[in-house]
C-alpha cells in the first residue's frame, strides 16, 4: 500500500482489545490503508488481502482470543459496508497465493478492472476456466458464476459416461452409462 494516508477515520471499536499497543496501531494503520485506496484494483485488492491476512495472523499469535477480536473488528461499524471488500480481499490472496506464477501473471494483465464479486467468484472455478475466462475479456459475476456450474455439469456428465459414477448408479447403468431394465 502507498504509506501515505490522507484519511480522517473516527474509531468505534474498542482497540484496546488488540491489547498490545503495536497491535492496536497496526489494526488502526490497516484500517487506513483499507480505505485509502481509491481505485479498485486487482493489485490494490491483492495487497489489502495480504495486509490483512498478515494482522489476522498477528492477531492469532500474540492476542488472546485473536481470532474472535479480529472477527468482531471487521464486523465493527469500523468498516461498515466494506466488510464485504475486506472479506474478499483476504479470500482472494490466499487463492492468488497458491497460483502458478504464470496464471498470477495472466490475472494481473486481464482483470485489473474487475468487480470483486467478480473476482471472487474466480476462486470457485478450476484454474483451466481461470485462464480462459481472463483471457476473454472482463466479465460479471454472474457471468464466472455460470461458468463455473456449466464446468461443473459437464465434468459430471463426464464421469458418469466414464463411468465414474457412484456404485449406486453403476449398478443401474452397469458400465456403459445406459439404465438396463
Amino acid at each position: 500500500m502507498n504509506g501515505c494516508s490522507v484519511i480522517s477515520l473516527n474509531y468505534n471499536f474498542d482497540y484496546s482489545q488488540f491489547h498490545k499497543p503495536e497491535l492496536q496501531n497496526k489494526a488502526k494503520n490497516t484500517l487506513g490503508e483499507f480505505f485509502s485506496f481509491v481505485r479498485s484494483t486487482f493489485d490494490a485488492l491483492i495487497e489489502t488481502g495480504r495486509v490483512l491476512q498478515d494482522l489476522y495472523y498477528d492477531c492469532l499469535a500474540f492476542c488472546p482470543k485473536g481470532k474472535k477480536v479480529f472477527e468482531e473488528w471487521l464486523k465493527s461499524d469500523d468498516f461498515g459496508a466494506s466488510r464485504y471488500i475486506a472479506k474478499s480481499a483476504m479470500e482472494i490472496y490466499l487463492w492468488f497465493n497458491k497460483l502458478a506464477p504464470k496464471v498470477q501473471n495472466l490475472l494481473r494483465q486481464n482483470v485489473q478492472n474487475w468487480s470483486v464479486s467478480a473476482l471472487r467468484q474466480l476462486t470457485k472455478v478450476s484454474h483451466d476456466l481461470v485462464k480462459e475466462l481472463v483471457r476473454g475479456g472482463k466479465k460479471t459475476a454472474l457471468e464466472v458464476k455460470q461458468e463455473g456450474e456449466r464446468e461443473k455439469e459437464n465434468s459430471s456428465q463426464l464421469a458418469v459416461g466414464n463411468g465414474l459414477c457412484s456404485p449406486a448408479l453403476t449398478q443401474l447403468t452397469g458400465n456403459s452409462g445406459a439404465i438396463r431394465w
